[in-house]
């Protein structure tokens, strides 16, 4: 997601960032269809809400529709945590799954709480 600037101490990001996201978005949407391993799945969808979390100017500016990419996103965790159990998903339960629940819901806190005017929709995960 973060393409050349990866690595770097300072980074910066405009409108074109947005339009990044939601790029990227289809192509991890591709990819977790070509994932057969639920585990990896999991480690995809992780990574990318993190960086999402991390890296959140595409909440601040960009142009509108990125109720696609949060909407989508909600509905990839909500797939893969209703159709499989803790042993699939390969996480461990005293840290790994407390700590990406907990993630999922700074991430939903920080979305829901941008204003009604940057259109990113509602992260409902479970």
């Amino acid at each position: 997601i973060l393409e050349d600037q990866a690595g770097d101490s300072m980074l910066m990001f405009g409108t074109s960032f947005s339009y990044h996201v939601i790029d990227t978005w289809q192509q991890v949407k591709n990819q977790l269809a070509l994932t057969k391993k639920t585990a990896e799945k999991l480690d995809i969808l992780m990574a990318y809400t993190f960086l999402l979390k991390s890296h959140d100017t595409w909440m601040h500016d960009n142009e509108g529709g990125m109720d696609f990419v949060v909407e989508g996103l909600a509905a990839a965790w909500k797939k893969l945590l209703k159709n499989n159990n803790d042993k699939s998903l390969g996480w461990d339960l005293k840290y790994t799954k407390p700590g990406i629940l907990h993630l999922l819901a700074e991430f939903k806190s920080k979305v829901e709480g941008m204003d009604s005017c940057y259109e990113l929709g509602k992260f409902n995960y479970m």
